[in-house]
């Protein structure tokens, strides 16, 4: 999908629209689906394109909630200064609004640790089979705590040590 993108020379409005609304809408997904790894690369996308579309074609909606989910991204499994994307919306947002966006993400996220080995292409590679065993073995009302143990040792079997956010953050109460 990118190649095709970065292909093309100039790209006209509608183009640019529908692709930072399309690489919206996967980033959401992957990372409803738990799959950040997979969402990191399309919120940086999305804002490259939404600099592009401000550039020529000035006004542009969206940018700041776009700006608060890639910081949020990336942010999800600890601390990062995320240079990169500032640089990229130095030029979108307004000072005050940047710092505003990134003051929320840096003291708010990671709210839970979360295991790092869900950026690993190992985990990716299983977890699609891995939650649909979840799904059949468990349900839909099963218990948090079954639901994680069972993960676990899904993802074990096949040669991923996973922890659940019930382990790693010990003082917090799970439903």
């Amino acid at each position: 999908m990118f190649n095709q993108l970065e292909s093309e020379h100039e790209h006209d409005r509608d183009t640019v629209e529908d692709s930072i609304a399309v690489l919206r809408y996967l980033a959401e997904n992957y990372e409803n689906m738990g799959r950040t790894a997979c969402a990191l690369p399309l919120r940086k996308k999305v804002l490259e394109l939404d600099a592009e579309f401000a550039a020529r074609f000035k006004n542009r909606e969206g940018i700041e909630s776009d700006y608060y989910c890639a910081l949020k991204a990336r942010n999800r499994y600890g601390r990062d200064e995320c240079a990169d994307l500032r640089e990229l919306a130095a030029g979108l947002l307004p000072l005050d609004k940047q710092i505003q966006i990134e003051k929320n993400v840096f003291e708010n996220y990671p709210m839970l640790v979360r295991d790092r080995v869900e950026l690993s292409e190992e985990y990716l590679a299983v977890i699609d089979e891995v939650e649909r065993l979840l799904e059949e073995e468990c349900g839909e009302n099963a218990h948090p705590l079954e639901t994680a143990q069972a993960k676990a040792r899904l993802l074990s079997e096949r040669g991923v040590l996973w922890r659940s956010e019930m382990q790693l953050n010990p003082g917090v109460l799970f439903d």
